[in-house]
């Protein structure tokens, strides 16, 4: 190796830990990240840390359930998105298309937040909390919340926005 690229390299190093540098370095990783691909890679990398990393916050919502991400590699999940679905994914989020499958081709697409939060799984019990020592129920119906009541027991408050559920149902 020459001496002129390894002092270009010294000086790339030195230059990276000034101020003036780390700033440079930002605005680029900003730039890329800024790009489809760049915010594809990212996107990519968060799945992966959600389904693999028990450490990560939120392992316990996808690789705890035993979702996984199918994709080998940000450059097949890039291609994927790029090529086979044609989005443009800024300002969306991913989402599997069955929400007990894995990040895979066919089961993932891009979308609003909104529409995100709407997929969620309904678990027993949510709109139904205690309050000094009584249980309150309640239920949000078109962005509306309905007041069902008061109860002894947690029980008899999930009992009780059931019960409304499927009078709604109906």
């Amino acid at each position: 190796m020459s001496t002129t690229k390894e002092a270009n390299r010294i000086a790339v190093r030195k230059y990276s830990k000034t101020t003036k540098g780390r700033h440079a370095n930002r605005k680029s990783c900003q730039r890329y990240y800024g790009t489809i691909d760049g915010h594809l890679r990212a996107v990519y990398s968060n799945i992966v840390q959600r389904c693999c990393n028990p450490h990560d916050k939120d392992y316990h919502n996808y690789g705890g359930r035993g979702i996984k991400c199918m994709f080998y590699s940000a450059d097949e999940f890039v291609n994927y998105v790029n090529f086979a679905l044609k989005v443009d994914p800024r300002g969306l989020q991913v989402d599997r298309i069955d929400n007990n499958g894995n990040y895979e081709a066919g089961n993932i697409r891009f979308v609003t937040a909104g529409v995100n939060i709407s997929n969620r799984n309904m678990r027993p019990g949510v709109g139904v909390t205690e309050h000094h020592g009584k249980w309150r129920a309640r239920i949000t119906i078109a962005g509306k919340e309905v007041y069902l009541g008061t109860f002894g027991t947690e029980k008899e408050g999930v009992e009780a926005r059931k019960e409304y559920e499927q009078t709604i149902q109906r």
